[in-house]
C-alpha cells in the first residue's frame, strides 16, 4: 500500500447534492485531497485506486444467461426490447443480491406464504443467477472485484466520508465503504 494521504471522498446521494456541496466547498476556499461525488463516481475512483477494471466485459454473458432462462417473466420483453429488458432485470437482480451480505450465499428461495406471482419472479431470478454461475451484473461485479483485492495492492487509498443513512447504502455498498476506510487507515480497524 502507498504511504500517501488518502483521498477523502465525500459521498452524496445524487448529482444535485454533489453540485451543492462542491459549490459550498469552493466558496470556503481551496481544499486539496477532497472529492465530492455519487456512488458511481466512488466506484470509478476506487477501481482506479485499486488498479481494478471499472467494468468487466460481461454484458454478453448476461444477455446469453437471460435468453437461456426458459419461460421467464422477461422472455417476451427480451425479444422486443433486449437492452431495456436486460437493464430492468439486472436492476432487479442487483436489488435482491444487494440485500444479502457480500460473503453470503445467494439463495433467492422464498417461503410459501409469498404470493405465487412473486414466487415465480423470484424463481426466474434464481434460475438466472444459476445461469450466471457466480458472475454478477455490473452493479455488483465491481464491488465484488474491489472487495477481493489485496490491500497491499492499493495504489492510492480512498477514505469515504458520508452521513449515516445518507445516502442509503446496500449491504454490499456498506461493506465496500468499510473496506475502503479500513485500507485508507492501514490499521485493519473498522471504518
Amino acid at each position: 500500500m502507498t504511504n500517501g494521504c488518502p483521498l477523502r471522498f465525500l459521498l452524496v446521494p445524487d448529482a444535485a447534492a454533489a453540485r451543492r456541496l462542491r459549490r459550498l466547498l469552493a466558496e470556503r476556499g481551496a481544499v486539496s485531497g477532497v472529492v465530492v461525488g455519487t456512488w458511481p463516481e466512488l466506484i470509478e475512483r476506487a477501481c482506479h485506486a485499486y488498479g481494478v477494471p471499472a467494468s468487466a466485459d460481461d454484458d454478453g454473458d448476461f444477455m446469453r444467461a437471460l435468453a437461456a432462462v426458459d419461460d421467464a417473466f422477461w422472455s417476451w420483453s427480451l425479444s422486443v426490447a433486449p437492452q431495456e429488458t436486460a437493464e430492468a432485470v439486472a436492476s432487479a437482480l442487483v436489488q435482491l443480491v444487494s440485500a444479502i451480505a457480500p460473503d453470503g450465499d445467494i439463495d433467492l428461495a422464498c417461503p410459501d406464504a409469498v404470493p405465487e406471482r412473486v414466487r415465480g419472479r423470484l424463481d426466474d431470478l434464481s434460475r438466472l443467477a444459476g445461469r450466471l454461475e457466480g458472475r454478477l451484473p455490473a452493479g455488483l461485479s465491481a464491488i465484488q472485484r474491489l472487495l477481493s483485492t489485496d490491500p497491499a495492492d492499493v495504489l492510492h487509498p480512498v477514505r469515504v466520508c458520508c452521513r449515516e443513512g445518507w445516502p442509503r447504502l446496500s449491504r454490499w455498498q456498506q461493506a465496500l465503504v468499510e473496506r475502503l476506510n479500513r485500507d485508507a487507515r492501514g490499521d485493519g480497524g473498522d471504518g
